[in-house]
């Protein structure tokens, strides 16, 4: 679940070596990705497979629910989707743990793989909570 935004010719143009260019494009991505949250709030909501399918999708309610975690609101981001606890934990983990990998890039494979199961979770929370809303 790594958001990648980040092109890497802008990666290449700031002289970011080979070996720490993923990791400082998933911190930037974060980075961007919590930076632009907010407006995302104001967007008028459309979910395509409540449309079709008359459910709601797996990440209906996370982005209120990880602004609720930022305003330290547990109860409210429960309530918007338990799984934005989990999502807004994998953010958490790319703002503390990227950086540590660009600084030490002997960790790299390390934080790879720590991410990787921290999203693995994270995604299952989204299944759990989709499969909670059909039933």
């Amino acid at each position: 679940m790594d958001i990648d935004i980040c092109p890497r010719w802008f990666l290449a143009r700031l002289r970011i070596s080979e070996p720490i260019q993923h990791h400082f494009a998933l911190l930037v991505s974060a980075l961007l990705t919590l930076a632009l949250l907010p407006l995302a709030i104001h967007i008028p909501h459309f979910c395509l497979m409540q449309k079709v399918l008359g459910i709601p999708c797996p990440g209906c309610g996370v982005s209120h629910s990880i602004m609720a975690i930022l305003r330290l609101n547990p109860v409210m981001a429960w309530e918007a989707n338990p799984a934005g606890v989990g999502v807004a934990s994998v953010f958490c983990f790319q703002l503390v743990a990227r950086p540590i990998a660009i600084v030490a890039p002997r960790t790299g494979v390390l934080v790879s793989q720590a991410s990787r199961h921290i999203s693995n979770v994270a995604l299952g929370g989204l299944l759990l909570v989709w499969v909670s809303r059909v039933i």
